[in-house]
């Protein structure tokens, strides 16, 4: 069959012509570019071109209007002359084509629409040469563009420093809603800000402030204003271990930690129990042992006596508080005796004492100390504690809120910052704080901003309870109390809802949701935890089983009349076995076994814990924030 000659429009080749070999690329009438069908027929494999000749095949070459042998690259289009390539109104663009003079190379979706208006091209006067080298002009300086972006990557890598320990950008920017990938970054911060201050992030010392300012940083990044809140507050450091023997009738060793905030000192003296003691325990926890300066039989004048102290009823802080109190020249605590509370711990009393403070033994070895002051001619003990107490050291809360949402009325999402100084607190109160900074994170990148304001509250010196609340007695919680002094009534009167977290990665974890029981609307911010859980198909239990106390930073914000709420994922109390049916984990166990204990690491966090906290708290404080409480917005 004869060769068909090209159609009009197409590929061209002319062997006469001085590019003969050369495709010349021509466009139809209206600054279309030919159909891709014309230049495949007009293509290599159609022709039986030499492959080699493809690149020259794809450089398009136009004849000089007068004819002359003269050829060019087409002239790149200036940005504000698009009215060539344009393709015309219903006419699909072409797609992996060479762009010809006149038409539009468009890899996007067609354009719709009518055509812009054709613009004449400007030809160069005759005789004067077209002709331009393939690399030179724009192409040229676009490589050199290339060129100096890679040779500057490259020496920016080759001389940048080592990340630094807090940086979890990777993690963060992968995370998407409130997760635990992106909860977990912030606790490997902690971590590791932990591991850099000898496992101290105590308020008042460098592992305090490192951790603070990592909160400031990723706060200010998601673009909040921070405003930082001064205060001081004693600092305890332990010198060396304390040491704790019977001398008589037997000598016997046992082992003690110093309490946080005991004194220092060096006694030995008669050990005398409390008048309370419950030996046998009952199966429920019902001592009261020290938790009034009666329960402590009288000092003899001249004699030097050392109080023997059961756990339950009231703190330890109280318990040892009462013993200075009523004379004893020391205090030994020991655990209460029910399954769960039969272990050694350790623990705070939370302001500074004058007399050494230890403890607090397990069950087995309090009985056995008991047993010994019961005989004829009692116990004599000998305790040792080294301790250093500081009463001016320099803390701070941190508070961040957005910049928008309505003012007067505002979400307060907070969390305690600081740990004690027998471990690292990743989860109590790790969890909360990472949990808080990542809800902030992800509220900042909505697409709608929330209505209210949400300001969030990492307080300073939980653990240091050195505040006495005058109306309860209750003592504790520093920095929330700072703060709510500090703002005062009026401000506090804008808050609608405070919503607490602590402890959500507990590894023994229950769903506790605080039961609403405080000022009116707590109970409202309850329901909407345990409704958002249930939705997800979760039971949950209500903290505590009988009233909702002020135990933490939200007592002195419930004291204030703010209504509270939030999640706790449990610390010393005890899995039943109807929560571990719930639940899973271990009946009989704490919810945390490592509550206040240098294990308290990252490998102590229960990483489904912190995915449903997570979720549940993301979606009520989005809630919240968009709708506010009902009652007080």
């Amino acid at each position: 069959m004869a060769e068909a000659g090209p159609r009009p429009g197409a590929h061209a080749r002319d062997p006469a012509a001085p590019g003969a070999g050369r495709t010349h690329l021509r466009t139809r009438p209206g600054g279309r570019a030919p159909p891709v069908r014309a230049l495949r027929g007009a293509g290599a494999h159609a022709r039986g071109i030499d492959r080699r000749d493809h690149a020259a095949r794809l450089a398009p070459v136009l004849h000089r209007p007068d004819g002359g042998p003269d050829r060019r690259r087409p002239r790149r289009p200036d940005r504000r002359d698009r009215g060539p390539h344009r393709p015309d109104e219903g006419r699909r663009p072409l797609r992996g084509a060479v762009r010809a003079p006149g038409a539009r190379l468009q890899v996007g979706p067609p354009h719709v629409g009518p055509a812009a208006p054709t613009t004449a091209r400007r030809v160069p006067p005759a005789g004067r040469s077209t002709w331009h080298h393939p690399i030179r002009g724009g192409t040229l300086r676009r490589w050199f563009a290339v060129l100096t972006t890679l040779l500057t990557t490259v020496a920016v890598a080759g001389t940048a420093q080592p990340a630094s320990a807090e940086d979890v950008s990777g993690d963060l920017a992968a995370a998407r809603g409130v997760t635990a990938r992106g909860i977990l970054a912030h606790e490997r911060a902690l971590q590791r800000i932990a591991d850099r201050h000898e496992g101290i992030r105590t308020s008042g010392t460098p592992g305090f402030d490192a951790a603070a300012d990592y909160v400031e940083r990723t706060l200010r990044a998601a673009g909040y204003t921070i405003q930082e809140q001064p205060f001081t507050v004693p600092l305890y450091r332990e010198l060396a271990p304390a040491a704790l023997n019977e001398v008589s009738p037997a000598a016997v060793t046992f082992h003690a930690d110093t309490f946080v905030y005991s004194g220092s000192g060096d006694v030995t003296g008669q050990l005398v129990p409390t008048s309370n003691v419950v030996i046998p325990p009952t199966p429920q926890p019902s001592s009261a042992s020290g938790c009034a300066v009666a329960d402590f039989p009288l000092v003899p004048a001249g004699s030097v006596r050392i109080a023997l102290i059961q756990r339950g009823g009231c703190g330890f802080g109280v318990k040892a508080l009462n013993a200075q109190a009523a004379g004893y020249a020391a205090a030994v605590l020991f655990n209460e005796g029910q399954p769960g509370r039969d272990q050694p711990m350790s623990g705070t009393i939370g302001e500074p004492a004058a007399i050494p403070v230890v403890g607090a033994l397990g069950y087995a070895d309090g009985l056995a100390l008991y047993q010994a002051s019961q005989a004829a001619g009692g116990a004599v003990v000998h305790v040792t504690t080294h301790t250093l107490n500081d009463p001016h050291a320099r803390t701070r809360n941190i508070i961040a809120e957005t910049r928008g949402g309505d003012p007067d009325h505002v979400l307060l999402v907070h969390a305690e910052l600081d740990a004690l100084p027998s471990g690292p607190g990743i989860n109590e109160n790790g969890s909360g704080v990472a949990t808080a900074l990542e809800i902030a994170r992800q509220l900042s990148r909505l697409r709608v901003p929330p209505h209210y304001k949400v300001r969030f509250a990492f307080f300073g010196a939980e653990e240091t309870r050195a505040v006495r609340d005058p109306a309860t007695g209750a003592i504790g919680r520093q920095g929330s109390y700072h703060y709510v002094n500090t703002v005062g009534p009026a401000e506090l009167g804008k808050i609608f809802a405070a919503v607490h977290l602590d402890s959500i990665g507990s590894p023994n974890y229950v769903r506790y949701v605080f039961d609403g029981s405080g000022p009116a609307g707590s109970e409202r911010i309850a329901e909407l935890f345990t409704d958002e859980f249930a939705r997800r198909g979760m039971v949950t239990d209500p903290h505590p089983p009988t009233s909702f106390v002020g135990g933490s930073d939200y007592g002195p914000l419930m004291n204030a009349g703010v209504p509270t709420g939030g999640l706790f994922g449990g610390a010393a109390e005890v899995k039943t076995e109807e929560q571990a049916g719930k639940y899973g984990g271990t009946a009989g166990k704490e919810n945390d076994p490592c509550f206040h204990q240098a294990c308290d690491t990252l490998d102590n966090v229960n990483r489904q814990a912190l995915a449903e906290f997570g979720a549940v708290a993301w979606a009520v404080v989005k809630r919240l924030a968009a709708e506010g409480l009902p009652g007080r917005v």
